[in-house]
């Protein structure tokens, strides 16, 4: 979370746009992405955009923490034989990058990054990996998320660690919230 903003906060100073505390930019933040200029009244070019992440994000690489309690709950869902796939709408090498440098990497699936919108590519993702709707939970922590499994037809998972708000997530209506990732584990042995 503090990498995300820390570098949005350089990109928006590049851009001429005011500084956000923390709090003033979780209250703006949306995915997609381009959302948040729309909010802002700025108009950019996305390629640009990944261009200035992929420039900048490696300066704030040692920023990046992952949820707590992640590993563990990806350890566990691996030897439950349970796919894991991350979907998301940052550039792809810098989420391979953070995949790798955390260890994750034996335990994730797939990497899915660098997709603006996903629910343009949450059904080809369950075809590809042969998910059946019935037996798949899409986890993530903003609006957008639950969105996209609604739009998919899957379980959604709101989970409250990340940027997303529980007031916003709750609007959504996801079928599971939690507060802390390791939850996961009791929701997927009960569906």
């Amino acid at each position: 979370m503090l990498s995300t903003y820390t570098v949005a906060m350089k990109i928006f100073a590049i851009r001429g746009i005011e500084k956000r505390s923390i709090e003033e930019f979780k209250e703006i933040y949306e995915l997609p992405w381009i959302n948040i200029y729309k909010k802002l009244g700025v108009d950019i070019e996305m390629d640009e955009e990944y261009a200035l992440w992929r420039k900048l994000s490696p300066k704030y690489e040692k920023l990046v923490v992952p949820i707590a309690g992640a590993k563990e709950t990806l350890k566990k869902l691996k030897e439950m034989g349970v796919k894991t796939i991350i979907l998301s709408s940052r550039d792809a090498s810098l989420v391979l990058t953070e995949v790798k440098n955390h260890g994750f990497a034996d335990l994730i699936d797939s990497v899915v990054a660098g997709v603006h919108d996903k629910k343009e590519v949450i059904h080809e993702l369950l075809v590809s990996h042969e998910i059946e709707k019935e037996n798949a939970l899409y986890v993530g922590d903003m609006p957008h998320d639950i969105d996209t499994a609604k739009h998919a037809g899957i379980k959604s998972v709101a989970v409250l660690s990340g940027f997303g708000k529980k007031e916003e997530l709750k609007v959504e209506k996801p079928d599971f919230m939690i507060e802390d990732i390791s939850e996961l584990i009791k929701l997927v042995k009960q569906n």
